[in-house]
């Protein structure tokens, strides 16, 4: 699949989302975490999707947001163990 914007737009946004995680607590906060990238994305005309997925043993919930199989905000070894239930 090809992303839905220049890839080099892509890593370029999420390389810089991803320093605000040394600045600001990022742990249990996938949910706003992935809504301001989302957000941020989209102010930029970039097509991405806000997955929410779930777990059942032991049961937990995340988010992350991808554009196409490019996971954004995330790991592929942390999103793996998820069954996306929701994505807008």
């Amino acid at each position: 699949m090809t992303p839905r914007c220049d890839r080099t737009t892509l890593l370029s946004e999420a390389h810089a989302f991803s320093f605000t995680a040394r600045l600001m607590r990022s742990h249990d906060q996938c949910l706003p975490r992935s809504l301001a990238v989302t957000t941020r994305l989209a102010a930029l005309d970039i097509a991405v999707d806000l997955v929410i997925g779930v777990r059942l043993r032991p049961f937990a919930a995340h988010s992350w947001a991808q554009t196409d199989a490019i996971l954004l905000n995330d790991r592929f070894d942390t999103v793996r163990s998820y069954q996306p239930i929701l994505v807008v």
